[in-house]
C-alpha cells in the first residue's frame, strides 16, 4: 500500500518537526512488527463486518492474512479477543447510525488533500483513507478511527491525525454542507479514563481554519530543503530517531558523554571510569541514558543496512552469526523415532507463563479485567529495583545508606 509522504498517521510528527520527513526518506523501511500486523488484521476484519453488515463473531475461527513486509504473509486467527474488540467498534457505529436515522456511510474511502497547495508550495503528497464515516448532508459528519493497540493511549481532543482525516472528508468546499464534525476514537484494548470510545466535536469552519493556518504551513515547511529538526514527544514515533539520524538526538547523546565519542581516526575511545565521575556528571549521563543507548543502537542498525546495500563504512563488514539451534521438524513422535529415543526423552511438560494463561482465559470468553482478576491470587510479580529520574511519579525506596558520604 502506498503511503503519503505527508500523511495523517505521521502528521503529529511532521507538523512539529519538519525535518523528520526528509530524514525518514533516508531510513530503510523496516517490516511491520507483530503489533502492527495484528492491528492491520483487526482493521481488515472490521472493514469486512461493516461491508457485510454483520458482527465480528461471524468470522469466528477464520484466518486473516496480512502482508509481512518481507514478500510473504502472516496469518492471524480471528480469536475471541479480536472479536470482542472489533464488536465494540461496530457497536459504536451502529448506535450512532441508529441515532442519526437516515444517513450515509463511507467505508475505507480515500481522499486527497492536494488542494492545500493553493496555500503554499507543497511538493509532497497528502492523501489518506478514512476507516469509516457516517453523515447527513447539511448535518453532522462522524469520522471514526479504530485503534487496536493496547500500549499507547490515543486521545481524541485535537487529535491531528483525525483532524487530517476529517479535513480530507469535508474537502475544500464542503460540498455536502456539513455543519460540524465529531471525531471518534475507538480503542477497545486500552483502559482509558475516558472510556473505550472517545469523542470530540469541532465546527467545520474551525477545522478548515486549522487546515489553512496549521496543516498547510507545516506541510510547506516540511517541503523546504533547509527546514529544522525539533525534538519532543513525537520523537517516539520517528524512524529517523531509531536509526540515529536525528541531529538533535545525536548532539544530545554526544554532549551527555563525559568523553570524546568521535575522536580522530586511530585515537581510541576511552571513557572515564564510573568512579571518577562527579555527581553532576553522573546525573547528566544517567539522564541521557536512554537517548545514548537509542542513538548507539540506531547508528548500528543504520550501518548494517548500509553494509547490506554495499556502501557502508570500510572499517566494518558483515559476517555470519549463528544463534541458538532450532528444530527443522517439530513432530515429537517423528523425531523420537529418527533419533532412536523415547518421546519423553526429548519433550518436557512445563507450565505456561501467566501472560499465556491470561490469553487462554480471554480466548475462553473472559474480559481482560476478569482474566487478570482470576489470575491475581496465583501469580506474583518479582520485586526489583530500577533507577529513574526524580520526576517519575512512583515513590522512592528508602535507602538505609542515604547519609553515607559519597566517596
Amino acid at each position: 500500500m502506498e503511503h503519503a509522504s505527508l500523511g495523517g498517521s505521521t502528521c503529529y510528527r511532521w507538523i512539529n518537526c519538519p525535518l523528520s520527513v526528509q530524514l525518514c526518506d533516508k531510513v530503510p523501511r523496516k517490516p511491520p512488527g507483530d503489533a502492527a500486523m495484528l492491528g492491520t488484521a483487526a482493521h481488515k476484519l472490521a472493514e469486512q463486518c461493516l461491508k457485510q453488515e454483520c458482527s465480528a463473531g461471524a468470522f469466528s475461527d477464520e484466518e486473516l492474512k496480512v502482508d509481512d513486509g518481507k514478500g510473504g504473509e502472516r496469518v492471524f486467527p480471528v480469536d475471541a479477543e479480536t472479536i470482542d474488540a472489533v464488536n465494540i467498534y461496530l457497536t459504536a457505529i451502529d448506535g450512532d447510525t441508529e441515532a442519526l436515522g437516515s444517513c450515509e456511510m463511507d467505508i475505507e474511502k480515500p481522499f486527497d488533500l492536494g488542494w492545500l497547495r493553493k496555500y503554499g508550495p507543497i511538493t509532497r503528497s497528502m492523501f489518506g483513507t478514512n476507516d469509516c464515516c457516517i453523515y447527513q448532508s447539511f448535518g453532522q459528519l462522524k469520522v471514526y478511527d479504530y485503534k487496536h493497540g493496547s500500549r499507547k493511549r490515543v486521545d481524541v481532543e485535537r487529535n491531528e491525525q483525525l483532524m487530517y482525516y476529517a479535513l480530507g472528508r469535508v474537502g475544500e468546499h464542503n460540498l455536502e454542507a456539513f455543519e460540524s464534525v465529531e471525531l471518534v476514537v475507538v480503542q477497545p484494548r486500552y483502559e482509558h479514563p475516558d472510556g473505550l470510545v472517545r469523542r470530540w466535536s469541532i465546527e467545520v469552519d474551525e477545522l478548515q481554519e486549522w487546515g489553512r493556518s496549521t496543516l498547510a504551513p507545516a506541510a510547506v515547511e516540511a517541503c523546504k530543503p533547509d527546514c529544522e529538526a525539533v525534538s519532543g514527544e513525537w520523537c517516539d514515533w520517528c524512524p529517523a530517531a531509531d536509526y540515529g539520524m536525528c541531529p538533535i538526538k545525536t548532539q544530545h547523546a554526544i554532549q551527555a558523554c563525559p568523553f570524546d565519542v568521535m575522536p580522530a581516526k586511530g585515537v581510541p575511545v576511552s571513557p572515564p571510569a564510573p568512579k571518577s565521575l562527579t555527581q553532576e556528571q553522573r546525573s547528566v549521563v544517567l539522564s541521557a541514558k536512554s537517548a545514548i543507548e537509542k542513538w548507539l543502537k540506531g547508528v548500528h542498525a543504520f550501518e548494517v543496512e548500509l553494509q547490506r546495500a554495499g556502501n557502508g563504512c570500510p572499517d566494518f563488514k558483515l559476517v555470519n552469526a549463528f544463534g541458538n539451534r532450532a528444530w527443522l521438524e517439530k513432530d515429537p513422535d517423528m523425531l523420537a523415532e529418527q533419533l532412536d529415543v523415547n518421546v519423553a526423552d526429548i519433550c518436557i511438560e512445563k507450565l505456561i507463563s501467566p501472560a499465556q494463561a491470561e490469553k487462554v482465559l480471554k480466548e475462553k470468553g473472559l474480559k481482560p479485567k476478569e482474566a487478570k482478576s482470576k489470575l491475581a491470587k496465583f501469580v506474583q510479580s518479582p520485586k526489583r529495583v530500577t533507577l529513574v529520574s526524580q520526576s517519575d511519579p512512583r515513590p522512592g525506596i528508602e535507602n538505609p545508606f542515604k547519609n553515607v558520604e559519597e566517596k
